[in-house]
């Protein structure tokens, strides 16, 4: 399933039960860990994109993190944030 934004895939097994799921959504409401954590490690740094990847596998969460882009000036950064608001990575 997809729109203009956002997807969705599902995968099922020759029985109908489901083994996978794919969700990719851009622009959604952040979490406030997820805000708190940006604004507390960045301070003055503006959020300007986000996307949320979620990905499970037989029940199992495998991915659940949000892709972020920020901005101070003219200085762009992106950042790979879990969740619960703790900054996996940032890429310059």
């Amino acid at each position: 399933m997809e729109t203009k934004n956002d997807s969705l895939a599902a995968t099922y097994n020759g029985n109908g039960k489901l083994t996978r799921v794919v969700e990719n959504y851009q622009n959604v409401r952040l979490p406030s860990k997820v805000i708190y954590s940006i604004y507390k490690d960045f301070p003055g740094w503006q959020i300007i994109n986000d996307k949320f990847l979620f990905s499970q596998e037989n029940g199992d969460i495998i991915k659940k993190q949000y892709h972020l882009k920020i901005k101070k000036n003219n200085e762009v950064r992106k950042l790979v944030v879990h969740a619960n608001g703790e900054i996996l990575k940032g890429v310059d």
